[in-house]
This record gives structure tokens, C-alpha cells and sequence, in this order.
């Protein structure tokens, strides 16, 4: 009866927790769940290799601050990776909190600061759902349309007035700028089109001064 115990135990684990292996195997493999915490991110972030607690430490604390800000979406609790509302054990640890991510979300706030990502590295893998051995097999374009109006599409939530061309239109908003370096404005502008509001399809923003003769 034990054996089978133990034997389901190691099948439970291997399904929900990654199994054998590091955090930056399961994500090699693809094992990682949808949500992982600011630490867990940091550490796809290091590979393993900057892991001391001043680098890998400042890793956290930008995830950390950039999700109290706003500037990246997360869910904030007091209880652990374990479920566990730990005892404070010094005045750095009064009222902490604990940063629990989605990969969506984490994926777009990376690319809105313009954080060139390896395809293959553990990173990349846990960001978008894949192997490291499927590198190869994602459009990049694909991914990128798809955070592009997801990100245009939050924007356009908070000021529903702006245009989709122009210097002060959509495609030139800071927040979305990062994608102006990969893309012609003209792709940019017909991804925008693809989610407008229906009061900004037909609006026109001001265009360039072109210089004078």
C-alpha cells in the first residue's frame, strides 16, 4: 500500500510541480504553470547564473515595484508561494507582499520596455507556453500582432479619444513605442485599425511636418 502511495505522490508532483529537475528545466520543457511569483520569474530572468542576493535581488525588486505601480498586471497577497502568510521577522518584512504574474501579462510588459528575449531560453519558453526544442516553429509576428493590439486595446481603455495615426495617435503612444522598432508604422497602424474603437476608425491624426524646402 505504501509503494502505491509513494507511487502516486511522485505522479501528482511530477504533473502539477514540474517534477525532477530545476525551475529552469521545467521551463525548458515547457512544465511551467500559467502564474508564476516575482522571485520564480527573476530567476528565468538570471538562467541560474547571477543568482547572488544583490543581482538577482534587484530583478525582484523592479518586478515588484512595476507590479505596485500598475506598470505590469499582477495579483497581490500576503501568502506564499506555499499558501503560507509568513511571520515577519524584521521591519522589512511588515506588511509584505507577494507578486503573482501570468505569463500574458508578463509577456507584454516585456515587450513594452523592449526587453530583447533569446527564443529557446527559459524565459522565452515560459512566456509563451513552448519547449525550448519549438524555438523555431513560433511566428514571431503572430505573437507579437497579438500583444500589440492586446496593449492598444488597454490604452485605448484609458483614453478612448486617440487616433490611430499620427504623431499623438496610438501607434506613437509611449507605452507601445518598443514595437516601432521592429515593425514598419504602416503594419503598426492596420494591427491598431483591427481593434479601434468604433469612434476612432475614421479618425485621422496630424500628420508629419514634412521640412521645408
Amino acid at each position: 500500500m505504501a509503494g502505491h502511495e509513494s507511487s502516486l505522490k511522485d505522479k501528482f508532483l511530477s504533473l502539477v510541480y514540474g517534477g525532477e529537475g530545476t525551475l529552469l528545466d521545467w521551463a525548458r520543457a515547457g512544465k511551467l504553470t500559467s502564474i508564476l511569483n516575482e522571485s520564480e520569474i527573476a530567476c528565468l530572468i538570471c538562467e541560474g547564473r547571477d543568482t547572488g542576493p544583490m543581482r538577482r535581488g534587484g530583478v525582484i525588486g523592479e518586478l515588484r515595484l512595476a507590479a505596485l505601480r500598475g506598470d505590469i498586471k499582477a495579483t497581490l497577497s500576503e501568502f506564499d508561494l506555499w499558501g503560507i502568510k509568513p511571520k515577519p521577522t524584521g521591519p522589512a518584512q511588515e506588511g509584505q507582499l507577494y507578486c503573482y504574474i501570468h505569463r500574458d501579462d508578463a509577456r507584454r510588459y516585456f515587450a513594452r520596455i523592449g526587453l530583447d528575449i533569446p527564443a529557446g531560453c527559459p524565459l522565452w519558453c515560459w512566456l509563451n507556453a513552448k519547449q525550448a526544442s519549438e524555438a523555431s516553429k513560433l511566428r514571431q509576428d503572430q505573437r507579437d500582432k497579438a500583444d500589440y493590439q492586446q496593449e492598444c486595446s488597454r490604452v485605448w481603455g484609458i483614453s478612448n479619444a486617440l487616433s490611430i495615426t499620427g504623431l499623438e495617435g496610438i501607434t506613437y503612444h509611449p507605452d507601445l513605442f518598443a514595437w516601432r522598432s521592429r515593425y514598419e508604422g504602416g503594419t503598426l497602424e492596420k494591427w491598431a485599425r483591427e481593434v479601434a474603437p468604433d469612434g476612432v476608425k475614421g479618425k485621422r491624426g496630424r500628420r508629419k511636418k514634412s521640412a521645408p524646402a
